[in-house]
């Protein structure tokens, strides 16, 4: 589906940034490993809305709407806490195509049923258990409850990356942890980036959905799909403990280096126009592996 930036939101409470502002933090400090020295921190959403609004505004943010995905910060942060309704009829469609087949035991053989047919998205956001996969077990009879598997998503993109391709990306993302939650394997879904300002690099990694929390698809399609949360509250992550804002002019954008990622998680590197053709189901298939998931239609 084609979505047109920036979001336009009603009702946005009066108020909202200076109501995050006042929240605790993001806690960032200084250290040195294999990627040099850097500000390194780690938190939950709630902080990182918080330091976003403690920033101020993006740069030219009202004049780039469509880049940033929004005109200001306050409609950033009303998305970011209730969730964004526009993607989720596209994820839901997208998790009903993908196949999860077994492949080291750990993700069991989802099979998709005929009826009741396609799932009625209204009835799921109302709360509804729409059922519309049935579960087979493994090879190895091993049990799907217990099964775990952390996905972790880069959100850097390059600026020539169009909105559609960021919107496919994360619906893609949200659309692996959908069914993968529905038959019993717990998902955790972090972003993880290095973001550079003006003094030196900041390692991030924020949390956006825990091991046994709710899979929320609304909040999450804000965070996986909308430009704002990589190009608005991850940029805003660059400043956090070093006592500068936006305000003061100091440049902000995506460091030259990759994080580290750990063996064995779903690992979505950032996606730019110039690697794997630009193609994300190249770029998808390559991450899943890691993690031992094939996906297929």
């Amino acid at each position: 589906m084609r979505i047109e930036y920036p979001t336009e939101v009603r009702g946005v409470e009066p108020g909202i940034v200076a109501k995050w502002a006042s929240r605790p933090q993001v806690r960032a400090y200084e250290r040195s490993d294999a990627l040099g020295r850097h500000w390194y921190f780690r938190a939950g959403l709630d902080e990182l809305m918080a330091t976003a609004a403690a920033a101020g505004e993006v740069h030219a943010m009202a004049g780039e709407g469509g880049w940033y995905g929004v005109r200001d910060l306050a409609t950033a942060l009303h998305l970011a806490e209730h969730g964004w309704h526009e993607p989720v009829a596209s994820i839901v469609s997208q998790s009903t195509s993908l196949l999860a087949k077994q492949t080291r035991s750990l993700i069991p053989v989802l099979n998709y049923c005929d009826e009741p047919g396609e799932p009625d998205v209204s009835s799921y956001l109302e709360g509804e258990d729409e059922c519309f996969l049935i579960t087979s077990e493994g090879m190895n009879d091993t049990p799907v409850v217990g099964r775990a598997v952390k996905i972790i998503l880069e959100p850097c993109v390059s600026a020539g990356t169009s909105s559609e391709a960021l919107m496919r990306r994360g619906a893609m993302v949200a659309a692996v942890a959908h069914p993968l939650e529905q038959s019993g394997v717990q998902t955790a879904i972090e972003f993880r980036s290095l973001v550079a300002n003006h003094a030196m690099d900041c390692h991030l990694e924020v949390v956006l959905k825990e091991f046994g929390q709710p899979f929320d698809i609304r909040g999450l399609a804000f965070w996986l799909v909308h430009n704002a949360a990589s190009r608005v509250f991850t940029f805003a992550g660059a400043f956090a403990g070093t006592g500068y804002t936006y305000a003061e002019k100091r440049t902000v954008g995506w460091a030259n280096r990759n994080p580290p990622f750990e063996a064995n998680v779903a690992g979505f590197t950032r996606h730019t126009t110039f690697e794997h053709g630009g193609a994300l189901e190249i770029w998808a298939t390559a991450a899943l592996k890691m993690a031992g998931i094939e996906i297929g239609e």
